[in-house]
């Protein structure tokens, strides 16, 4: 086949990750061409479609890709995210997303909170929707990254990082203060935010903010090779958006062996089983608890990695990702010359 793929390429950004991998998986057998909703426009969309004889399409996100795919004619299977199944939207926008998923073949969301959150969003899509959880690669990870350099602390210190763009949805200082005071009883421990400015706005609160809190660092986005390295370098990595589809963070610190420590919400529930593969909190002081006895009992850490270990051969691995997929596409491309 001869596949198009849409998805917002922000730099870091879990959309991207995604993308990439899913078209670095159905290149292994079919030509794919992978466009960042972003950068392009319909007409060029369009231009793409008739020179390349483009059969089948694929977007990540209600918005961001869906208006193009219900431009475009073209069958297609629609990935919800998080954004667009949990952030409110201006109404213009909910029209645009609604066309969008009436419109698609199949409807793929990651967990099955997310597909009840998308049936809940817009009625009568059950017949056509699919649960996929997402899967990790941690192969391009760079061992020699060094995360105490970066956020210039000692080596003996124990990081607590929170990978997450700048943005209100991912609620950065949310365990901020928490872990300043815990700081102020153990110096050895730090926390670190790293991530890019997605919201320009919010973020110089955010980082000013920061700046005035004893033992909480910032350091802005690092390419995806170099923060996988930090969070291998971590003690514990750390969850605390308001909401989320699934987390790739979260899956590649399961991956890597580093224990997590998320906030309760669709997509961090579906994803960590409270106590075996991570902790879930709702309140800091909770978090910091958690954090704790991690620090000071590494063997549940270690317990932690040998159970993510095998949730992850069993529910996330790349050969599973790329046969449903493919499955999914086909089909789709069947129907779509079906009704030509």
């Amino acid at each position: 086949m001869i596949l198009l793929i849409i998805a917002a390429l922000t730099a870091a950004s879990g959309n991207a990750t995604t993308a990439r991998r899913l078209a670095s998986h159905l290149s292994r057998r079919h030509r794919v061409h992978l466009i960042d909703a972003n950068q392009t426009s319909l007409d060029e969309l369009k231009t793409l479609v008739e020179r390349e004889q483009i059969e089948a399409c694929l977007g990540l996100h209600a918005l961001l890709a869906g208006p193009y795919l219900h431009a475009l004619g073209l069958p297609y299977a629609l990935i919800l995210g998080g954004t667009d199944l949990y952030q409110q939207m201006h109404p213009l926008h909910q029209v645009q997303m609604a066309r969008a998923v009436r419109s698609a073949k199949t409807i793929i969301a990651f967990s099955q909170q997310n597909l009840h959150q998308a049936g809940q969003r817009w009625e009568g899509i059950s017949e056509r929707s699919v649960c996929l959880p997402q899967a990790v690669d941690v192969s391009e990870m760079d061992r020699s990254f060094d995360l105490h350099q970066r956020l210039g602390i000692d080596p003996s210190c124990r990081v607590v990082l929170l990978p997450a763009g700048i943005r209100h949805i991912k609620d950065p200082l949310h365990l901020a203060g928490a872990f300043s005071l815990l700081h102020q009883q153990d110096p050895q421990v730090v926390f670190g935010i790293v991530g890019p400015v997605l919201e320009p706005d919010f973020a110089l609160d955010v980082i000013d903010t920061i700046r005035k809190l004893r033992g909480v660092h910032y350091v802005d986005g690092l390419p995806r090779p170099q923060m996988l390295g930090a969070m291998a370098r971590a003690s514990v990595v750390l969850n605390t958006s308001l909401a989320e589809g699934m987390s790739g963070t979260i899956l590649e610190a399961m991956a890597l062996g580093v224990p997590v420590v998320a906030r309760h919400n669709d997509g961090n529930d579906s994803l960590l089983s409270h106590g075996e593969t991570g902790y879930l909190y709702n309140e800091p002081q909770e978090a910091v608890t958690y954090v704790q006895e991690l620090l000071a009992r590494p063997e549940r850490g270690v317990a932690m990695a040998a159970a993510c270990k095998l949730r992850l051969q069993e529910r996330h691995s790349i050969e599973q990702e790329f046969q449903s997929y493919q499955a999914i596409l086909l089909k789709i491309c069947e129907a779509g010359q079906g009704t030509d």
